[in-house]
């Protein structure tokens, strides 16, 4: 008789545990995306850096006078923010692995025939004028000066479609390595756009 209740006590439990299972499972498919994304510092950080970057790039497309003192905060915000993200990046190839470190290497490095390019254009067509007395101004822009610029914009853009289709997917690990592929090429980016306006 006792050996009878106890089992039965074991199979009320045994199905108690398999309902709240079941219950949990149905609460994680039926919970919003961005609530079940896993390790979100990751996101948080390097979707902020994207964010900055991007909107950064598509102010200097459109450059203008009253863009200058908009771009210039996000732009010194995005570079202070750079070593975080480069801490994360380095934290996340070893914590994640090799989903992580194929695309952000692979995003990294098809970025780089675009900045070269951007910092020969810059080192050549590029001019400073502070607007000083005397001096003679910028000449204006030679054809096809904003062309580099515009297609890593392109390739920022289409960059943030593959991380959105990861996230779809809920491949967190590519999605991540993808967004700090993307503030890690524009930060390339910047570094090559400035070094060749200053010094070419």
């Amino acid at each position: 008789m006792g050996e009878a209740s106890q089992s039965t006590a074991e199979v009320d439990y045994a199905s108690i545990r398999a309902r709240k299972n079941m219950s949990g499972g149905m609460m994680a498919e039926g919970s919003p995306l961005l609530v079940r994304i896993e390790h979100k510092r990751y996101l948080i950080l390097s979707g902020i850096s994207s964010f900055l970057a991007v909107s950064t790039l598509s102010l200097l497309l459109v450059q203008g006078e009253s863009n200058d003192d908009i771009y210039a905060p996000l732009l010194s915000i995005f570079i202070l923010s750079s070593p975080f993200l480069l801490i994360s990046a380095i934290v996340a190839i070893f914590k994640f692995g090799r989903e992580f470190y194929i695309s952000f290497f692979l995003c990294s490095f098809s970025s780089l025939p675009i900045t070269l390019w951007e910092y020969i254009n810059q080192s050549r067509n590029g001019c400073l004028s502070f607007g000083f007395p005397g001096s003679s101004g910028c000449p204006p822009d030679p054809p096809g000066y904003d062309t580099p610029r515009a297609i890593f914009f392109i390739f920022q853009i289409i960059l943030l479609m593959f991380a959105n289709s990861e996230l779809v997917k809920e491949n967190w690990k590519r999605m991540y390595g993808i967004l700090h592929a993307l503030s890690f090429s524009s930060l390339v980016y910047f570094i090559a756009y400035f070094v060749g306006l200053w010094y070419g």
